[in-house]
């Protein structure tokens, strides 16, 4: 409904929205694993990973973009656009014809 408003075609939204999402995911699990009283393997590496898969996600979400993009213009098929409504034509008030 408020699709002006994603910013789809822009490049810095879209790698905004990839950093976020893919930085999200492993913190959310890691948050879930602890709250389960689970004993995950927490140190640097932990946080290089982090790093690594946010800017990952980050380039690779642009490139997603482009991809479906491309195969909605060139698999989806767009119909005639024009309608049969006419805004010149006048409509007589009353009684139909027979």
């Amino acid at each position: 409904m408020k699709r002006e408003l994603i910013l789809r075609d822009q490049t810095y939204a879209q790698l905004v929205l990839g950093l976020a999402a893919s930085a999200a995911a492993p913190v959310l699990t890691l948050l879930l694993l602890l709250t389960m009283t689970r004993a995950p393997l927490l140190g640097w590496g932990t946080l290089w990973q982090l790093v690594v898969l946010s800017l990952g996600g980050a380039v690779a979400t642009p490139i997603c973009f482009e991809l479906f993009g491309w195969l909605q213009r060139t698999l989806v098929h767009h119909g005639d656009m024009q309608s049969s409504f006419r805004p010149d034509r006048k409509y007589a008030a009353g009684k139909a014809k027979r």
